[in-house]
């Protein structure tokens, strides 16, 4: 059974944990990035042997017109996304649902009581 967190019970909230098992043939394996924002993406794919440099400055920075309203930022960070992910699924993987793997690398206690 897994631990339920002292803060939030059960079906109180829209917090659900959902044990479950995901097969992927190729999945793209990536340290916890601390955030799934493009940059942190980017950064990722930068440290992951599968990808060159090249390739993921590429898929980043194609298509993205220089902006400086918060509206600008949004369309190139959406843009850069759908690059990055259209880039993943080139190596053939997981290609309708992206798998991504990766390991805490610090567990905060509170996530789960223990």
């Amino acid at each position: 059974m897994l631990p339920v967190s002292p803060i939030l019970k059960p079906h109180e909230s829209e917090f659900r944990v959902i044990p479950s098992r995901i097969g992927t043939n190729n999945p793209l394996t990536l340290p916890d990035l601390g955030a799934w924002t493009p940059a942190h993406i980017r950064y990722g794919l930068l440290k992951n042997p599968k990808f060159t440099q090249d390739e993921v400055n590429h898929a980043y920075f194609e298509g993205i017109k220089p902006g400086t309203t918060l509206a600008d930022q949004q369309v190139a960070n959406t843009q850069r996304i759908k690059n990055l992910r259209k880039l993943i699924e080139s190596r053939d993987m997981t290609a309708s649902l992206i798998a991504i793997t990766w390991k805490t690398l610090v567990h905060c206690p509170m996530s789960f009581g223990t």
